[in-house]
């Protein structure tokens, strides 16, 4: 391992999410099977060395797809996630971070959007006499960074609680609350064991926040894991959209303004699940 490769490693452990750039050209070629040799580099080169940094750190992971115009017309997103999970280095690291209650997303971006290119026979591309690029989905993975953060560190302290709750042998009455509650869901179960205050005293000194920032958050992953079982998920965008556009409404300061941004970081996310259900990976 040279200097800046260790450099580097060591800088991705400081991270909060890592950002895996996927050529959506390359994924074409996959898809298709037409370019072999750009098929093999991207799986003996190219994702071996995005997953290869990806596996010693346990932050959210953002697969964004690139070039979505490329494939939109040809492959939907299902496909292109159940054909990355064929590959065995891929999926180890779905499982692992499913284990670890950790997000990881596949988010497909364009920086032209539609009908703004199309491809030519040698690989290069070639622009569509007068049409005007349209930006699809690119501000999406920095939305997702801070609510797929807060996700990741709530995971983190159930997980905790657990282990500590089965080394507490003789609490023979709370592991059978907690273990009941699972079934429903981990966020949910320290939420109802503890309430939202004893979650905020708890997890706020790892994530450091404001009650009304913490609060937005943590209602956002009850709601997503929970609530949108009984509301549909363009309801529970309606919604969001609403909170996003009130607090526009109150933006006088800092404080304010990060709690606006957050309100569009929650309805940009939903946004996202609810055009691309698969965009959150499990297994």
């Amino acid at each position: 391992m040279d200097e800046d490769d260790t450099e580097l490693q060591n800088t991705i452990k400081q991270a909060d999410t890592i950002l895996g750039l996927l050529d959506g050209q390359k994924i074409r070629d996959l898809m298709t099977k037409e370019n072999k040799i750009s098929v093999n580099a991207f799986l003996t080169k190219d994702l071996p060395s995005i997953i290869k940094y990806m596996v010693a750190c346990q932050v959210p992971i953002h697969f964004v797809l690139s070039k979505w115009d490329l494939i939109e017309n040809d492959f939907s997103l299902k496909q292109i996630r159940d054909r990355l999970l064929e590959i065995p280095q891929f999926k180890e690291l779905i499982r692992q971070r499913n284990q670890q209650g950790v997000p990881v997303r596949l988010i497909p971006v364009s920086s032209v959007g539609s009908d703004f290119v199309i491809p030519e026979p040698d690989g290069s591309m070639k622009k569509i006499p007068y049409a005007i690029p349209h930006p699809f989905q690119v501000e999406v993975p920095v939305a997702c960074v801070l609510p797929d953060e807060f996700k990741a560190k709530l995971s983190e302290v159930v997980n905790q609680r657990k282990k500590l709750t089965k080394q507490r042998n003789n609490i023979v009455k709370l592991d059978i609350l907690v273990n009941t509650l699972d079934k429903i869901n981990s966020a949910l179960s320290l939420a109802l064991e503890i309430g939202i205050e004893g979650v905020f005293l708890l997890l706020n000194p790892v994530v450091g926040m404001s009650k009304p920032i913490f609060a937005k958050l943590l209602n956002n992953s009850l709601r997503h894991q929970f609530n949108k079982m009984k509301k549909s998920t363009q309801e529970i965008s309606d919604m969001l959209q609403q909170n996003r556009d009130a607090s526009l409404q109150k933006v006088k300061n800092k404080e304010t303004a990060i709690e606006n941004a957050v309100d569009s970081f929650l309805y940009i996310q939903n946004e996202l699940s609810r055009c691309f259900p698969e965009s959150e990976i499990f297994l």
